[in-house]
């Protein structure tokens, strides 16, 4: 595991083996700064891989470690969310605190639905009721509780650990669609969700997908996505990506119809799968799901 992989930055972890207090070797892994409290310093996690770690529980933990707070605490949040406090568990209500401007520093970043550091809508609920609506557009309601890190997650931890530097101007100038140039490699750029090549201005390869244009009449798009025997809890367990681009002629509005869909795999912020639909002109920002 590193912070590299998961956040795309500069940042590494050290991966070691420790005893438990029943003398049972476990693996951790650790990180070389923490922005909340330890900057400079090492700071220590642990993941038992006997006891089902998911990769978004695995992503989630390492974020609070590199110095995220929750993004539903940031001190912004209400413009962008309601707390719901009456179905939330008791012993929970300090999850949902509002971090105050001067300890939490957003980078200027828009609130991101679509963080990995956001909770899910019934997240700490203590009757299966919501306990958090966005607002004032609550149609991404299944994008809160994300278990992909997001675009803006990348960016804010390359914000921070100065590892944009680490690239001359020139190669950020070459990132299309909002990507910066990738601190490991500035020859080619990290690039948002729905967005591929060096530079951002293809397509991503991710073996499936395709281009599709728009007509003035629906056209009908079939797909089937995902892994026989499925396991939440398997060391593989990442998610197959496609990604389809719909064009249309300059000034046009697309639209688009979900006709049905399975719902073997529904979870509370399509943890297990999901359709995900770019909106708005911030190619960064995560779409509806």
């Amino acid at each position: 595991m590193s912070a590299e992989v998961f956040y795309g930055s500069m940042l590494r972890t050290e991966r070691s083996i420790v005893e438990n207090e029943a003398g049972r070797q476990e693996p951790s892994a650790r990180t070389a700064n923490n922005i909340s409290n330890n900057r400079g310093q090492a700071d220590a996690i642990s993941f038992n891989e006997t006891h089902g770690e998911t990769i978004h529980r695995t992503a989630h933990e390492l974020g609070h470690t590199l110095g995220f707070s929750h993004t539903h605490s940031r001190p912004d949040r209400d413009e962008h969310i309601t707390i719901i406090r009456k179905n939330i568990r008791d012993d929970l209500l300090p999850e949902f605190n509002k971090s105050d401007i001067r300890t939490m520093n957003t980078y200027n970043l828009p609130y991101d639905y679509g963080s990995i550091m956001h909770y899910s809508a019934k997240s700490a609920s203590k009757n299966n009721e919501i306990v958090m609506r966005p607002r004032p557009d609550d149609r991404y309601l299944q994008t809160i509780g994300s278990p992909m890190i997001s675009f803006y997650d990348k960016l804010a931890v390359n914000l921070h650990y100065k590892c944009l530097e680490k690239c001359n101007e020139k190669y950020h100038k070459r990132c299309h669609n909002g990507g910066f140039a990738n601190p490991n490699d500035c020859s080619r750029c990290v690039c948002p969700s729905g967005y591929g090549g060096k530079y951002c201005d293809e397509r991503p390869d991710t073996g499936c997908g395709k281009t599709v244009y728009a007509k003035t009449w629906f056209q009908t798009l079939v797909d089937s996505v995902g892994r026989e025997n499925y396991n939440p809890y398997d060391h593989n367990d990442e998610f197959i990506m496609c990604n389809y681009w719909i064009v249309a002629p300059t000034g046009s509005t697309i639209e688009v119809k979900l006709e049905g869909y399975s719902k073997d795999g529904y979870s509370d912020g399509c943890k297990d799968s999901g359709v995900e639909i770019k909106i708005g002109n911030d190619t960064r920002s995560t779409g509806y799901r």
